[in-house]
């Protein structure tokens, strides 16, 4: 009917095949089959909508027709339908949405169901229940719930009943970073940058060479914050011998990824020549951009550069 030819009309325009991609065209189209009730132009519209692809975002439109695309049967729909009318507050409704979701399938649904049981939003609280969801989803191999019940149970969570077990709690991170989940080889960094001591008793003894291990790890996947951490652990030797010209690399990683402090770091290096040639204009252009990202400890160096020379960098102060 003409719906679905509106709707592929859209895809076209939306995908670039056949012609030039265009996302105003495409939401037009997807509009105009939505209207008339296809499910799949609905699901379309609300991506777009959810996400501002080529039109106002607007999450309340978003998750309208997220439902009306979910009430029709279309699969993708019911999980981020739930997710934002979690977003929206809308915390009844979510729930019955991450139960829809669970049903067809959805192993991050059955996770954020666990989240509300725990919070009690939406619905009564229910730590045994919100429990079971976590687990479920751990089991399953969803990265992050394998992350959040491997932190809650190394350290204990009571309003869940969990005693600390840093074992297994360690042993759930490391699934979890078997995957390259960043968050989850961060957690293992920090857990052993400090020792774990609950009621006067070491759970878990300080190792810096471990935690640098995973932050590389996680620099290794792309986490911009492990890039630059990593970065200055191997500039100053914590864990590992200093080594100023291996450190570059990871500053430079975390850099453009536009992460602050690594242009700071990168600009002391210019500018005392460790680990980099020396290079006073570089080292200005760096501390204005990380003093532009907010960084204020880079205001004092950028002056003292700047003292006798006239960078340009220098008059953007």
């Amino acid at each position: 009917g003409l719906d679905m030819a509106q709707t592929n009309l859209g895809v076209l325009y939306d995908t670039g095949r056949g012609t030039e991609e265009d996302n105003v065209s495409a939401a037009r189209w997807f509009r105009e089959a939505a209207r008339q009730g296809n499910p799949v132009a609905q699901y379309n519209l609300a991506l777009m909508l959810h996400q501002g692809d080529g039109i106002p975002q607007n999450k309340a439109q978003a998750a309208a027709l997220y439902g009306r695309a979910a009430e029709q049967g279309v699969p993708l729909a019911f999980l981020p339908h739930a997710e934002l009318l979690s977003e929206l507050g809308r915390y009844d409704l979510a729930f019955a949405s991450y139960q829809r979701a669970e049903d067809a399938g959805s192993i991050e649904a059955a996770y954020r169901k666990g989240v509300l049981l725990h919070k009690g939003l939406g619905v009564e609280a229910d730590p045994a229940a919100a429990l079971l969801q976590y687990t479920k989803a751990a089991d399953a191999g969803l990265p992050l719930a394998q992350q959040q019940l491997g932190v809650m149970t190394t350290l204990g969570d009571p309003t869940l009943g969990l005693q600390s077990d840093p074992e297994t709690g360690i042993a759930l991170l490391e699934r979890a970073g078997e995957q390259g989940f960043a968050p989850a080889l961060m957690e293992l960094a920090y857990l052993y940058d400090g020792a774990l001591v609950i009621d006067g008793k070491t759970l878990v003894e300080k190792d810096e060479q471990l935690s640098l291990s995973y932050l590389v790890k996680a620099a290794q996947v792309g986490n911009a914050l492990a890039q630059n951490a990593a970065g200055e652990r191997i500039l100053m030797g914590v864990g590992v011998d200093t080594d100023p010209v291996g450190a570059v690399d990871f500053f430079i990683a975390a850099a453009r990824q536009n992460y602050p402090n690594a242009f700071f770091n990168l600009g002391q290096m210019h500018q005392t020549g460790i680990g980099l040639e020396q290079n006073l204009e570089e080292a200005a252009k760096l501390y204005a951009k990380a003093l532009e990202l907010g960084v204020e400890e880079a205001r004092q160096p950028l002056v003292d550069v700047c003292a006798n020379n006239a960078f340009s960098a220098c008059f953007l102060r």
